[in-house]
């Protein structure tokens, strides 16, 4: 079997992509012996299809990438997980049961992540997911006076989750169960100045887009984190919504802070918009 053929397994890229991923690992010093040595392993076959996907990516929308300087803001620093936990159940009336026992003995933090978030799954909150980001940011906004721009864009005909982003909150439900779940994750630093669509190309094999409600559980527990306009913002690149209704999903929700108002806001963007204020919210599987 030679190397296309190994690559083409569970794989729907063209023959010219496969040259592609072929010759970008050559460029980094993979030999063609390289690709005998997973021919009968279909779990690394998969991976290296996803490795490829990343390589082939990495220099779309690299028009859409800024250079920032902005950080979090002074105060901020993941809190202790279970303070994490504790807030959330206190503040969202959920069971944290199954939560203490699964942090009682966490993996290895993935590269790239800055620590363990404690979210909620927005099935114990509602029964469809926009929903669930409504009564979220509306409890924020009773604790916190959260703006939210008005608009239908919330409803589930507007407004949906990445398929990337529930494959990989459903792989991470494998190994947990219950109303609160535990992520790796980073809050923006990492892709800051990127669009969503830029940041989307810059992901790690295992990093996936968190959309506003897992975002809004994150700024739940740590509201310390929007508190200045001269800040990085949250870009909220695991979800997408159309203003009018017309298949084409091309906006982001974002939450960023008014000084004018003296407090933070939801809002959105274009998805291929980049700005240096933001940066692009991320999870990990570990």
């Amino acid at each position: 079997m030679n190397e296309k053929e190994v690559v083409n397994r569970n794989s729907k890229m063209s023959a010219h992509q496969m040259i592609q991923v072929i010759e970008s690992f050559e460029a980094v010093g993979a030999r063609r012996d390289f690709f005998s040595l997973v021919e009968d392993d279909w779990e690394a076959v998969r991976t290296l299809v996803r490795m490829g996907n990343v390589l082939l990516r990495r220099n779309l929308f690299a028009d859409e990438e800024v250079p920032s300087d902005y950080i979090y803001p002074e105060g901020y620093c993941v809190k202790p997980i279970l303070e994490q936990i504790e807030m959330l159940a206190d503040v969202l009336k959920l069971q944290p049961t199954e939560s203490l026992v699964y942090v009682k003995n966490l993996p290895r933090l993935p590269d790239g992540a800055e620590g363990w978030f404690a979210i909620a799954s927005w099935h114990a909150v509602a029964e469809n997911y926009s929903t669930a980001v409504v009564k979220l940011f509306e409890i924020m906004d009773r604790l916190r006076n959260l703006e939210m721009t008005p608009g239908s864009w919330t409803n589930e005909k507007y407004f949906r989750q990445l398929p990337e982003t529930q494959r990989a909150m459903a792989e991470i439900c494998k190994q947990q169960s219950g109303d609160i779940i535990i992520i790796p994750a980073q809050f923006g630093l990492r892709h800051r100045g990127r669009s969503s669509c830029r940041a989307q190309t810059s992901f790690a094999v295992n990093e996936f887009g968190l959309g506003a409600f897992v975002s809004g559980c994150m700024l739940l527990t740590h509201p310390e984190r929007e508190q200045t306009l001269e800040q990085l913002h949250v870009l909220c690149a695991g979800d997408k919504y159309t203003r009018l209704c017309d298949e084409k999903f091309d906006h982001v929700p974002i939450i960023g802070y008014g000084d004018e108002k003296n407090q933070a806001y939801y809002s959105a963007r274009a998805e291929n918009n980049s700005s240096d204020m933001l940066g692009a919210v991320t999870g990990f599987i570990s």
